[in-house]
């Protein structure tokens, strides 16, 4: 008796250790069999030279010649720490709303599950179609979140129809619902086409291919392989940050919007190589009934497919050395933080190029960079360190023994269009000081 008992026990303990197995097991496959979060890195520019941070927590410092750009936070816990609040409980069909003083004129939309699926625009002066005169969005006890009439518009990067059921598992973005003023963007190229948007033909390098429609005071930007990635916004209204002035838009060198205007581009997609097909994987996007207002439609998934891997920041640098062995110009323009620190006064061409190439060929620890703006297109960036004593050819009085950190910015075909050398590379310097070089160059 005693012996069944104690077999009892043991029955009884395993069972109970495979029910845990199992529970572990479920846990961990339903953890990760989860669609993955759609949209990766979602960010609002202007124009001019800008820096793509690819932090959230790296805000670009609005310069008010060059212009600024700054990622937006795509998870509750980086938007809190970046200073958002939330301003409301879990609206159905919309979402989690969340505010910073400083950019009142955007408001962000989140699920329940933390995830950025949304971005509603406030403005004080009247606006377009689809914008629309309202008190916006209310909380559960009836106040609104803004507070004053206005005009207002949904771009939302994720349908909001399920925003507050916990695991809600998407499969197409750009959802636009019919009762909330929304952009609705076509699916793709061919859609776009369809509904009035001519194909532009030329492609700008860093922004895409602009969609413009007369009808709409937007423009909408495509990539290579035919994908939405952003959305311009202009009017003629003075507008708040991070809206900006400018006087016009250019695409191949033709005058997209060919006035001075308030502008603001809202990316949801890497825009680096947009002009590049075969580059990105496409996005499922859904389509909408009708081309503002309409009925957010879920996309039927499309397969999965790899995506080529991203090849090593190192990799870089015999491309870069290879086009330096062809230059025959060059236009060097330096500037310092603080001003007025060293640097060679006189340098020819081929001397330039070799000196870079000894400097970029020394670097170690080299990582990808932030992309950086220049003359409206995207530039590649890598970083690395270098020793003081390899900076002598190009800063006057170099000291020994200093490690540097440069960051070399090029352009699709490894040109180099800018430079920066941070820390102590002369007397007098810290580690703080800054050598930034743009660079003009011939062939």
């Amino acid at each position: 008796m005693t012996r069944l008992f104690f077999n009892k026990k043991i029955m009884a303990g395993f069972v109970g250790i495979l029910i845990i197995i199992v529970l572990i097991i479920v846990v961990v496959f339903l953890l990760t069999n989860r669609e993955s979060h759609l949209i990766t890195n979602v960010f609002v520019t202007t124009g001019g030279e800008i820096k793509s941070t690819g932090d959230w927590a790296s805000i670009g410092a609005l310069d008010t010649e060059k212009g600024f750009q700054y990622d937006l936070p795509i998870s509750v816990d980086l938007a809190i720490q970046d200073g958002w609040s939330k301003s409301s409980s879990c609206i159905p069909s919309e979402g989690i709303y969340y505010t910073k003083t400083q950019d009142h004129a955007l408001i962000l939309i989140f699920d329940v599950d933390d995830n950025l699926i949304g971005v509603y625009q406030n403005s004080d002066v009247e606006m377009p179609t689809p914008w629309i005169k309202t008190n916006g969005p209310s909380k559960a006890d009836g106040l609104y979140i803004v507070g004053n009439e206005h005009y207002g518009v949904y771009l939302f990067l994720l349908d909001p129809s399920n925003a507050c059921n916990s695991g809600t598992s998407y499969d197409s973005i750009l959802a636009s619902p019919s009762n909330l003023p929304s952009y609705s963007i076509p699916a793709n190229v061919d859609e776009a086409i369809a509904q009035g948007w001519p194909d532009p033909i030329f492609c700008s390098q860093g922004r895409g291919k602009y969609y413009s429609n007369p009808a709409f005071q937007h423009i909408i930007m495509y990539n290579g392989d035919g994908n939405p990635i952003g959305i311009y916004q202009y009017t003629e209204q003075s507008m708040p940050a991070p809206w900006w002035k400018t006087t016009r838009i250019l695409s191949g060198g033709i005058e997209i919007v060919a006035k001075e205007h308030y502008g603001l581009f809202i990316f949801f997609a890497d825009a680096t190589r947009a002009c590049s097909a075969g580059q990105q994987k496409s996005t499922k996007t859904g389509s909408s009934q009708s081309l503002y207002l309409g009925q957010g439609v879920r996309a039927t998934p499309t397969p999965y497919v790899e995506p080529t891997p991203t090849p090593q920041p190192s990799t870089m640098i015999p491309a870069i050395v290879e086009r330096l062995s062809a230059v025959k110009t060059v236009e060097l323009k330096v500037t310092s933080n603080p001003a007025g620190l060293s640097f060679v006064a006189e340098i020819g061409a081929s001397e330039f190029a070799s000196y870079l190439t000894t400097v970029v060929n020394s670097l170690e620890s080299v990582a990808y960079s932030s992309n950086t703006w220049i003359d409206n297109v995207a530039h590649k960036g890598i970083k690395g360190s270098t020793k003081s004593d390899d900076l002598s050819s190009l800063v006057s009085g170099a000291v020994k023994g200093k490690s540097v950190e440069v960051t070399v910015w090029v352009t699709e075909d490894n040109t180099v269009r800018k430079v920066k050398l941070v820390g102590i590379i002369a007397d007098g310097d810290s580690e703080q000081s800054t050598r930034t070089i743009d660079v003009n160059i011939g062939y």
